[in-house]
């Protein structure tokens, strides 16, 4: 992909500081947020650099509280599970955080046009439900030959829809036909980048429970060999993406600057353990 570096700094002090003070007024604060608050905070100023503040900040907030339930949900599934139904009939959350979160989602109503931000409220629901039966899944038997699974599991554990609709606010002026043909496309290009991306990390730590090793068992290849076939798929993607947003130089951009900012955030970060390549 002809990738350098973005001149950005991934440090936001002043998006760190809202959120912060969006943790102690709502009274959250916990081991699960105060560990990934920088990292919400930096991963919005990478890819979302040319968003307004306050977009940014909605958008750090949905990522953080993401992490949080990616954390917990399996711990508490009593309390997750249920998060849509009471989103749906206005009765509270079971944790905190969800309320946070749930309050989160009805402002990004104002954030975004109607039909994205409802893509966005419909893709999260997707992501904790998901979240919340995958410990299941991950002790469930798999059956060779069943080839759209990993990937179905992969889309809504994710939540690549939110990262791509994110990048297309009120204040861009981009309306869904402008970006609509190109979805697809960049919500696989978000997951699959993540999971090569992080192959070589989880090799280490012999990690198999994974979309790489799940689609090599799947397909009876071996998991490098799928590994190059996600990069070939994943270049394809990229070009089907810009070839998508030909007509709209503002989603054209906003793309790119968005995939420059999620490598950049995956090279920056020591737990992928990519500097160990030469990344």
């Amino acid at each position: 992909m002809d990738f350098s570096t973005p001149n950005i700094n991934g440090t936001n002090t002043k998006l760190e500081a809202a959120m912060t003070e969006e943790m102690d007024t709502r009274n959250l604060r916990c081991y699960q947020l105060e560990k990934t608050l920088h990292l919400a905070a930096s991963s919005t100023e990478l890819c979302y650099h040319d968003c307004d503040f306050e977009e940014k900040k909605s958008i750090a907030l949905y990522i953080w509280y993401m992490f949080y339930v990616d954390d917990m949900a399996s711990r508490d599934v009593d309390s997750f599970a249920p998060f849509q139904q009471r989103f749906l009939r206005r009765s509270p959350q079971l944790d905190p955080v969800l309320t946070a979160f749930a309050d989160l989602l009805l402002r990004m109503c104002d954030q975004y046009d109607t039909i994205t931000a409802n893509s966005i409220i419909s893709a999260t629901f997707e992501f904790v439900n998901s979240t919340c039966i995958e410990p299941d899944l991950e002790r469930m038997p798999l059956v060779q030959g069943v080839l759209r699974f990993p990937l179905f599991v992969r889309d809504r554990t994710g939540v690549s829809t939110s990262f791509a609709l994110m990048l297309f606010p009120f204040s861009k002026k981009i309306l869904v036909t402008g970006y609509i043909q190109a979805l697809p496309d960049m919500i696989f290009w978000v997951s699959l980048s993540n999971d090569l991306l992080s192959f070589h990390k989880e090799e280490l730590a012999g990690d198999t429970n994974n979309y790489v090793h799940i689609r090599a068992l799947m397909e009876e290849k071996a998991p490098i060999e799928v590994l190059f076939e996600m990069g070939q798929e994943l270049t394809l993607a990229r070009q089907t993406i810009y070839k998508a947003l030909a007509g709209s130089p503002t989603a054209t951009a906003a793309w790119l600057g968005f995939e420059r900012g999620y490598v950049a955030s995956h090279l920056a970060q020591k737990r992928y353990k990519l500097q160990d390549l030469g990344l």
